[in-house]
């Protein structure tokens, strides 16, 4: 039968074969090449735009690490800065370029690059003003900060014509200021500062030359201190006001001039692939008319294999590729069959990277979105002004808000670090290791000793593996870290001991079944289906951010692997895991067949699983 189709088939095919594989290569020739043309444009737009984000993180950098750099102010070198100098080349280039590429293709963008341009000639104007400023106003021995803090501590040398008392008000309102940027404490300074002067003229036991002296430096402190105040509000670094609020303003608006140029670009860029779609559906017409011809013929003598299989690629088209209908490979050789078999593998390869791309990109977004530099930096500036506040203020109500605000910090930065875990377990490769069980999930239970509940927990280990059993450690040590974490935090407190169960068992196609099981509160039911989202708490009782078992997921997908939980609310819960051995090689049948048992696994209480 195998020969008689494919006979049958060549004499029907090799009459057009030739013009179609002709049609076909100078179609895709010219098709390939438009789009890439096409799209080139918007690429370069993209490109710019991300250059311009870089561009604004680097001048952040700066702002935050710079000017409280006294290297900086001693040589006037900066990495930051000479690589915003670098970008900004790069940007001018690349704007110059596309500019160029948008004429030769008709899009009349002129106006749009023109606008960009401008708006970022102010933005370099604005960042370059505000760098020299910065060098100006200085820092501790540089500068006008520096000019006037050598003013105080030769004001400090006359203490005792002055008073301590003073001197030390004058030093503390200048600090105010410099942390605060409250205007009061510059009005405080220069009434303290009238009535220093005023006690100085009264007082007739120093010595005029001494008087003069201490006037001298008195006036030249009050001054260096109002310029310093001046530049403070000029610059704007603590405020997001002078130059910074407009360095921020103007970036503002690039972002948007941008959005606008490449929103415009794709729809001129849709309008060309138009064209050129039309053109190509031309040519293929004919081609499509002689398929058709010999579609007929051959569905007349499709057999019940070529129905099933017809069935089966027109639901899957239906479901948008993404619902996969899973029957049992064939082992034989006629064509149809071999055809079923290779669409069953090709199904379910699709279906496995569409999935994931889908993941992928939502969880990106949300993960760049979260935890990029813009939080880290902000939050470690908040940390260190609000130690420097706790060294400063002695108010106890004032204390214990730092306290708070320092506590929540804390927190912040856990989830920050958190999500740099999922990064890492997306983009690490997988290291391969024997994993040794016993001593890996002893090693992590003893990891939580410092938990409330840690010593009412009773905790035992069974492993039944023969030979060696090959993973990524780090992926497999996050898992039960989670897991077990979770089941001694969420344990019955004052209800008796509570117990931790852990169970490895060898299953078919070199896999482990790996059970966690504990006796806690358990999870409500309508929350089951949730419980690996990003973000998701299901009791107040949390004081975690809601990643612990999403990065879970994402280490057994990671590892091809699979989950499933039982729970019932003030009994307990059980999470059953089905992972595979990365260190044997199998055939691409031999992965479908595995990753197929995985896919049925426990299916009556399956909460996630991915082949």
């Amino acid at each position: 039968m195998f020969q008689t189709v494919r006979f049958k088939l060549l004499v029907m095919l090799l009459s057009f074969v030739f013009i179609t594989i002709l049609a076909l290569i100078l179609s895709f020739n010219y098709t390939t090449a438009s789009k890439e043309e096409l799209s080139q444009l918007k690429q370069n737009m993209n490109r710019t735009n991300v250059l311009l984000f870089e561009d604004v993180n680097v001048i952040h950098d700066f702002f935050a690490y710079e000017t409280i750099n006294s290297s900086f102010f001693e040589t006037g070198k900066s990495k930051f800065l000479e690589k915003h100098y670098n970008l900004c080349k790069k940007i001018e280039l690349s704007l110059d370029e596309i500019d160029s590429d948008q004429k030769s293709f008709g899009y009349e963008l002129s106006e749009n690059v023109n606008q960009i341009k401008e708006k970022f000639k102010i933005y370099k104007g604005l960042t370059n003003n505000i760098i020299k400023e910065i060098m100006i106003m200085g820092f501790k021995d540089y500068g006008i900060e520096g000019r006037m803090r050598n003013y105080a501590h030769l004001l400090e040398g006359y203490n005792k014509e002055v008073g301590l008392i003073n001197v030390l008000g004058l030093r503390r309102h200048e600090k105010d200021f410099i942390i605060r940027q409250d205007d009061q404490y510059i009005k405080k300074f220069d009434e303290l500062f009238v009535q220093i002067k005023s006690d100085l003229n009264r007082n007739k036991l120093i010595q005029s030359e001494k008087k003069k002296r201490i006037v001298y430096i008195l006036n030249n402190y009050s001054y260096e201190f109002k310029r310093l105040t001046q530049y403070e509000k000029l610059i704007g670094l603590k405020n997001q006001k002078g130059l910074k609020g407009e360095i921020d303003k103007v970036t503002a608006l690039l972002d948007i001039k941008f959005a606008g140029m490449i929103e415009l670009a794709t729809t001129k860029e849709k309008n060309k692939l138009m064209q050129i779609n039309l053109l190509f559906i031309g040519m293929g017409f004919v081609l499509i008319l002689i398929c058709i011809v010999a579609a007929l013929f051959i569905s007349s003598k499709a057999s019940k294999s070529i129905i099933e299989l017809k069935n089966s690629i027109s639901q899957f088209i239906k479901s948008d590729f993404t619902k996969r209908n899973i029957f049992s490979m064939k082992e034989t050789q006629y064509e149809v069959d071999v055809l079923a078999n290779s669409f069953n593998i090709m199904e379910q390869q699709i279906v496995n990277q569409i999935g994931k791309l889908k993941e992928t990109n939502e969880e990106l977004e949300i993960l760049l979105y979260r935890s990029s530099h813009d939080i880290k930096g902000p939050l470690t500036s908040i940390k260190g002004i609000s130690n420097l506040a706790n060294g400063i203020v002695k108010d106890p109500q004032a204390l214990l808000y730092f306290s708070m605000i320092d506590s929540s910090l804390d927190k912040l930065n856990k989830i920050v670090d958190e999500l740099g875990v999922v990064k890492n377990i997306k983009s690490d490769e997988i290291e391969k290791e024997n994993i040794k069980f016993d001593e890996l999930i002893h090693s992590v239970f003893k990891e939580f000793r410092f938990l409330p509940n840690f010593e009412n927990t009773i905790f035992s280990a069974e492993i039944n593996l023969d030979g060696e059993f090959v993973s990524d450690p780090k992926l497999i040590r996050t898992i039960f870290q989670k897991l077990i974490e979770n089941s001694i935090m969420y344990s019955k407190t004052g209800k008796g001991m509570s117990f931790i169960r852990v169970s490895i068992n060898k299953q078919r196609n070199e896999m482990v079944r790996i059970v966690v099981a504990d006796n806690g509160i358990g999870i409500k039911k309508e929350f089951l289906s949730k419980i690996f989202d990003m973000f998701f708490v299901g009791t107040h009782l949390s004081h975690g951010a809601g990643l612990g078992l999403y990065i879970v997921q994402n280490s057994l997908r990671k590892l091809n692997g699979a989950i499933s939980v039982e729970s019932e609310e003030k009994v307990g819960t059980s999470f059953t895991i089905l992972l595979p051995n990365v260190n044997i090689k199998k055939s691409v049948e031999e992965n479908i067949q595995q990753n197929i048992e995985i896919a049925k696994f426990d299916t009556k209480n399956l909460v996630l699983n991915y082949i």
